[in-house]
């Protein structure tokens, strides 16, 4: 950054110097270009916020199916372990009837 003083006189008629600063001869003053720079940055920061509740709320449902998926596979590894020990109780009737 460039600075650059000036001169100026309080109400006592000292002169007071204050620093002038010039931005960046690389950066541009803030203008409409900018507002625009701004606003869609404004806009990107809130899709980023919402996609991340998205994520969150997709990952809970993904564990609660996860949890429902071992406990069914709980279940059928008991009924298969269940049926090695059937009792016989009379003739069942086929399934088609």
């Amino acid at each position: 950054m460039l600075t650059q003083s000036t001169r100026q006189s309080n109400d006592e008629g000292f002169a007071i110097c204050l620093p002038v600063i010039y931005p960046h001869p690389d950066i541009k003053p803030k203008g409409p270009h900018m507002e625009e720079i701004e606003e869609k940055m404004a806009h990107l920061i809130r899709t980023v916020d919402d996609l991340s509740d998205v994520v969150a709320r997709q990952q809970t449902t993904i564990d609660q199916l996860e949890k429902r998926v071992h406990l069914l596979m709980q279940r059928a590894a008991q009924q298969e372990a269940d049926q090695g020990s059937y009792i016989y109780t009379g003739p069942e009737k086929p399934p088609h009837y």
